[in-house]
Protein backbone atom coordinates (compact mmCIF):
# COMPACT_ATOMS: atom_id res chain seq x y z
CA UNK A 1 0.00 0.00 0.00
CA UNK A 2 1.58 3.56 -0.99
CA UNK A 3 -0.67 5.66 1.27
CA UNK A 4 -2.04 8.80 0.50
CA UNK A 5 -0.14 11.36 -2.33
CA UNK A 6 2.67 12.94 -0.29
CA UNK A 7 3.19 10.08 2.17
CA UNK A 8 6.79 9.65 3.47
CA UNK A 9 8.00 5.99 3.18
CA UNK A 10 9.71 4.34 5.20
CA UNK A 11 13.06 4.48 3.23
CA UNK A 12 12.35 8.16 2.62
CA UNK A 13 11.33 8.33 -0.55
CA UNK A 14 7.80 10.30 -1.16
CA UNK A 15 4.63 8.68 -2.91
CA UNK A 16 3.31 11.35 -5.62
CA UNK A 17 1.06 9.13 -7.16
CA UNK A 18 0.57 6.51 -10.13
CA UNK A 19 2.15 7.23 -13.48
CA UNK A 20 -0.55 8.14 -16.09
CA UNK A 21 1.12 6.10 -18.66
CA UNK A 22 1.79 2.41 -16.62
CA UNK A 23 -0.15 3.45 -13.77
CA UNK A 24 2.30 2.08 -11.01
CA UNK A 25 3.43 4.09 -8.10
CA UNK A 26 5.82 6.77 -8.61
CA UNK A 27 8.03 7.94 -5.54
CA UNK A 28 10.13 11.39 -5.23
CA UNK A 29 13.62 11.21 -3.60
CA UNK A 30 12.51 13.54 -0.38
CA UNK A 31 14.83 16.83 -1.76
CA UNK A 32 15.85 18.48 -5.26
CA UNK A 33 19.92 17.56 -6.01
CA UNK A 34 22.17 19.97 -4.00
CA UNK A 35 22.74 22.32 -6.70
CA UNK A 36 20.69 22.81 -10.39
CA UNK A 37 22.57 21.61 -13.14
CA UNK A 38 22.29 20.96 -17.20
CA UNK A 39 20.81 17.86 -18.53
CA UNK A 40 23.73 15.42 -19.16
CA UNK A 41 24.78 15.91 -15.41
CA UNK A 42 21.57 15.45 -13.93
CA UNK A 43 20.99 12.31 -15.75
CA UNK A 44 24.37 11.66 -13.85
CA UNK A 45 23.27 12.15 -10.48
CA UNK A 46 19.47 10.54 -11.58
CA UNK A 47 21.88 7.44 -11.91
CA UNK A 48 24.18 7.17 -9.24
CA UNK A 49 21.47 8.82 -6.32
CA UNK A 50 20.65 6.57 -3.32
CA UNK A 51 18.17 6.85 -0.53
CA UNK A 52 17.31 4.19 1.90
CA UNK A 53 18.18 1.00 0.36
CA UNK A 54 16.85 2.70 -3.57
CA UNK A 55 18.85 3.01 -6.06
CA UNK A 56 16.85 2.84 -9.24
CA UNK A 57 15.99 6.38 -9.82
CA UNK A 58 16.00 8.51 -12.93
CA UNK A 59 15.03 12.19 -14.17
CA UNK A 60 11.32 12.26 -14.53
CA UNK A 61 9.52 12.27 -17.79
CA UNK A 62 7.02 14.79 -18.88
CA UNK A 63 3.57 13.08 -17.22
CA UNK A 64 5.70 12.25 -14.12
CA UNK A 65 7.18 15.98 -14.14
CA UNK A 66 3.39 17.25 -14.35
CA UNK A 67 2.27 14.94 -11.57
CA UNK A 68 4.95 16.32 -9.37
CA UNK A 69 4.32 19.61 -10.33
CA UNK A 70 0.37 18.98 -9.49
CA UNK A 71 0.98 17.62 -5.99
CA UNK A 72 3.97 19.64 -4.57
CA UNK A 73 1.79 21.00 -2.10
CA UNK A 74 0.80 17.79 -0.70
CA UNK A 75 2.15 16.34 2.71
CA UNK A 76 5.48 15.58 2.84
CA UNK A 77 6.47 17.48 -0.65
CA UNK A 78 5.08 20.55 0.78
CA UNK A 79 7.92 23.12 0.58
CA UNK A 80 10.61 21.38 -0.38
CA UNK A 81 10.12 22.14 -4.06
CA UNK A 82 11.41 25.70 -5.60
CA UNK A 83 8.73 27.65 -6.50
CA UNK A 84 10.28 30.66 -6.81
CA UNK A 85 9.75 31.26 -10.70
CA UNK A 86 13.99 32.00 -10.87
CA UNK A 87 15.42 31.66 -14.40
CA UNK A 88 16.37 28.99 -14.61
CA UNK A 89 16.12 27.17 -10.90
CA UNK A 90 12.39 27.89 -10.68
CA UNK A 91 12.28 25.49 -13.45
CA UNK A 92 12.45 21.55 -13.15
CA UNK A 93 14.24 19.57 -15.78
CA UNK A 94 12.72 16.28 -17.10
CA UNK A 95 13.96 13.61 -19.31
CA UNK A 96 11.73 14.36 -22.21
CA UNK A 97 13.76 15.26 -25.16
CA UNK A 98 12.00 18.06 -27.40
CA UNK A 99 15.08 17.87 -30.43
CA UNK A 100 18.77 17.41 -30.05
CA UNK A 101 19.73 20.72 -27.80
CA UNK A 102 16.58 21.15 -25.42
CA UNK A 103 14.53 18.97 -23.09
CA UNK A 104 11.40 19.46 -21.30
CA UNK A 105 11.11 21.73 -18.28
CA UNK A 106 7.82 22.88 -15.76
CA UNK A 107 8.33 26.26 -13.63
CA UNK A 108 6.70 24.95 -10.33
CA UNK A 109 5.83 28.58 -9.38
CA UNK A 110 2.82 28.80 -11.90
CA UNK A 111 3.23 25.33 -13.90
CA UNK A 112 4.74 26.69 -17.48
CA UNK A 113 6.10 24.14 -19.65
CA UNK A 114 8.93 24.53 -22.16
CA UNK A 115 10.99 22.75 -23.88
CA UNK A 116 14.43 25.41 -23.06
CA UNK A 117 16.78 22.96 -21.18
CA UNK A 118 19.83 21.86 -22.58
CA UNK A 119 23.23 21.57 -21.57
CA UNK A 120 23.87 25.52 -21.07
CA UNK A 121 20.87 25.64 -18.67
CA UNK A 122 21.29 24.77 -14.98
CA UNK A 123 17.77 23.61 -13.46
CA UNK A 124 16.35 21.98 -10.25
CA UNK A 125 15.92 18.71 -10.40
CA UNK A 126 14.04 16.10 -8.21
CA UNK A 127 14.50 12.79 -8.95
CA UNK A 128 11.59 9.71 -9.27
CA UNK A 129 11.91 5.91 -8.99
Amino acid sequence: MTGEIGSKMPDGTIYIGDSPRTHLPIYAAPADAPTSMAFGKAEKYAKELHVGNKHDFHLPDKEELQLLFENKEKGALKGTLNVTGSDTAGWYLSSTPGNNTYAYGVRFSDGAQGFAFGEHHHSSVRCVR
